[in-house]
């Protein structure tokens, strides 16, 4: 069977592989090791760690191949932070990577 250079395949077998399940256990053991190491203190220490994990598989359009005709270019389109004790819902755009905070109790 022939395999298609799409969904991370072009980079199978590199550092840091960009297959969803690359990404997801690399975000796993990430969290696992800062959790074990240097846990947040606080929320705000918190969302400074789920930032800078969602950093390490952001993915940049262009850099995935695509299945050709079957689907379009892999990226990063928008990522979130939960925060439900809270009620708040950070989300941030691929064109604008700044953080907004959106309170979701008003």
């Amino acid at each position: 069977p022939s395999l298609h250079p799409g969904h991370g395949l072009n980079t199978r077998g590199l550092p840091g592989g960009t297959t969803p399940q690359d990404r997801f256990v690399k975000m796993y053991l990430l969290r696992e090791m800062a959790q074990a190491h240097a846990p947040p203190a606080s929320v705000d220490e918190a969302i400074v760690v789920a930032q800078g994990l969602l950093n390490t598989v952001h993915l940049v359009r262009g850099t995935i191949a695509s299945l050709g005709g079957l689907d379009g270019l892999e990226w990063t389109n928008w990522a979130v932070v939960k925060i439900p004790a809270e009620r708040r819902f950070l989300l941030r755009t691929y064109s604008d990577l700044a953080w907004r905070d959106v309170d979701l109790s008003k």
